[in-house]
């Protein structure tokens, strides 16, 4: 386990990638903000704590978040000139959630593929306090159709809740699973340049 300099947290996946622990925090976000002397376009309409994850960000804010930090810690000599912060592929991705070898060619061919299983496993409801779904605490809030709501499931959090609040996975990473969106390095397919997981702020790689 390793903390950069603004204190996030990295897990080792593997020889020569570190893994973040936690979605990106606003706390992250707004040291990289001060920091170019920028102001967010698209605040969210509901308030969030210093360690809930960012949310409202684009793949584009995600990538010059990741180039501002890989410069500024290159410049503290906290990493290596040939170390550097970045999105994750959708593959590596699906391996820091545990999912076996996808098929396909790309993520819309993959995810076509995948399989019918959730993170707690193939069982429907979640268990009880297994991740910030949209439960029955987000009902009646205006951003989530009963449709769409879980019955009967229960975990405390309209909206974000902060990073880390549930168990991690096995490798020690947290809210793969619910939560908010994260952004990947991949397009979606050729014709579109969506990048996000679904059901899943992005986090920061290197």
């Amino acid at each position: 386990t390793w903390h950069n300099g603004i204190d996030m947290r990295f897990e080792p996946m593997g020889l020569g990638l570190m893994v973040s622990a936690f979605e990106t925090r606003v706390m992250d976000y707004e040291v990289f903000l001060k920091s170019k002397k920028y102001e967010r376009p698209h605040k969210p309409d509901f308030e969030q704590a210093q360690d809930h994850p960012v949310v409202n960000v684009s793949r584009d804010d995600a990538l010059a978040f990741c180039n501002w930090l890989t410069e500024k810690e290159r410049d503290e000599e906290l990493i290596g000139q040939t170390h550097y912060y970045r999105l994750p592929t959708d593959l590596e991705w699906s391996q820091f959630a545990g999912l076996k070898r996808e098929v396909g060619d790309g993520p819309s061919q993959r995810d076509v593929n995948k399989s019918i299983i959730y993170a707690w496993g193939a069982y429907w409801p979640p268990p009880e306090g297994f991740g910030n779904y949209a439960d029955t605490t987000a009902a009646g809030i205006g951003y989530t159709s009963a449709s769409d709501i879980i019955g009967g499931y229960t975990d405390g959090f309209a909206r974000t809740s902060p990073v880390g609040k549930f168990e991690p996975n096995k490798f020690n990473i947290y809210d793969l699973s619910g939560n908010v969106h994260e952004w990947v390095k991949d397009d979606i397919s050729k014709t579109t340049s969506l990048g996000a997981k679904p059901e899943i702020s992005f986090s920061m790689y290197v």
